[in-house]
């Protein structure tokens, strides 16, 4: 279905049912590599628009194939005829996703030297078409982050310098080759998450940029990858931005995301939350956890992370912020609590134009996708 056909046919979400109207804004994950009966019949009711997974999920090429061939048949529907958008974060070094024998790459870092764009070129050419192959359709990659703080636990080598200029090169190479090989890309982290001293995958994460240095330094990689690139997908940071929102993280800010992003650098494409169960977000909701997602991907049972209380208030002041996507990471099942909370929530406002809006570029995403696996 094409935006010329929903905006001849009126408001794309009232054709939905309410548990799709839900499953258009939020992107879960499984919990493991096989998808239990829970599961595939939250996937069928919701057909989320994406899915989101993690080493916890994909063991071997075979298995990793036969898994996204089910997650797409599970979540296929009218408004997403090839199902759901199966994503992951594929950027070499410590983050990594694909399964043996796939090799683990190098870190953004070592391609700083523009002597080094081929071989980047290269390793994003095969990252691509081992992904492609395996029925995975988007890449949650470059890394536009500028490295300003070499004590960053977050960032480090992910960032592929502390110079805007190389961290711009590098980082449209990157989503060129994985637009080239017929993939979705997506930039992370906006507004930046370089200056740094704390993981927001751990905890309160907070910067104290002023704008101007934000707007000629770390905002050129995005700027770049928007004009030049036309990236279609930018991911938030849950960083506090002192000169810009004093007490919120930016994937929470109304202003970060709608005045500065859409407006000041002209962004259309899709926002996409990062994981909002990172303890930034439900330490900004005054809820302690002991566990992060990060380390439940890496082997930990995911039910030692017990308090889900902030989720429900965090995936709809996330929306209502300018995110048109949540990413919430855990298996379908845990995240039904934020389907839910979505699914009252768009009942309430799916018939505001800010709203009919996102679900169009959802659907326009959904249709580039169709378009590259034709």
């Amino acid at each position: 279905m094409t935006l010329q056909d929903s905006a001849q046919s009126g408001n794309v979400l009232e054709r939905l049912t309410r548990e799709q109207r839900a499953g258009l804004f939020v992107w879960p994950s499984l919990a493991g590599p096989e998808i239990s009966r829970e599961e595939k019949q939250l996937l069928t009711t919701f057909k989320p628009s994406g899915v989101v997974l993690f080493r916890r999920s994909l063991k071997s090429l075979a298995q990793t194939r036969m898994l996204c061939a089910e997650i797409h048949e599970l979540t296929r529907a009218s408004h997403q005829p090839h199902g759901a958008v199966v994503a992951i974060d594929e950027e070499g070094g410590r983050v990594y996703r694909l399964p043996p024998p796939f090799p683990r790459n190098e870190p953004a870092a070592s391609f700083a030297s523009e002597e080094r764009e081929d071989a980047l070129r290269s390793q994003v050419m095969m990252q691509a078409a081992c992904a492609r192959a395996s029925g995975i359709d988007c890449l949650l990659a470059p890394v536009a982050d500028i490295l300003t703080r070499q004590d960053n636990p977050a960032i480090a080598d992910r960032a592929f310098s502390s110079e805007a200029a190389v961290v711009a090169r590098c980082a449209n190479v990157v989503a060129q080759e994985i637009s080239s090989a017929g993939l979705l890309s997506c930039a992370k982290h906006f507004p930046g998450h370089g200056h740094t001293a704390t993981d927001s995958h751990k905890g309160f994460a907070t910067t104290d940029v002023d704008k101007a240095t934000l707007s000629s330094r770390e905002w050129l990689p995005f700027l770049s990858l928007i004009r030049d690139t036309k990236i279609p997908m930018i991911m938030t940071a849950h960083v506090v931005c002192t000169a810009l929102e004093p007490a919120l993280p930016a994937t929470l800010s109304r202003h970060i995301l709608n005045d500065i992003l859409r407006a000041e650098l002209g962004f259309n494409g899709l926002i996409l939350s990062d994981d909002l169960r990172m303890n930034a977000i439900s330490d900004h909701y005054g809820v302690s956890k002991k566990v992060t997602a990060a380390i439940v991907d890496d082997g930990q049972n995911s039910h030692d992370v017990s308090d889900d209380s902030f989720l429900a208030k965090a995936s709809c002041d996330a929306l209502e912020a300018g995110c048109d996507i949540l990413l919430s990471c855990q298996s379908i099942v845990r995240e039904e609590t934020v389907l839910n909370a979505v699914m009252r929530h768009v009942d309430e406002k799916r018939n505001q134009e800010e709203w009919q809006a996102k679900a169009e570029r959802i659907v326009a995403l959904l249709k580039k996708r169709t378009t590259h696996l034709a």
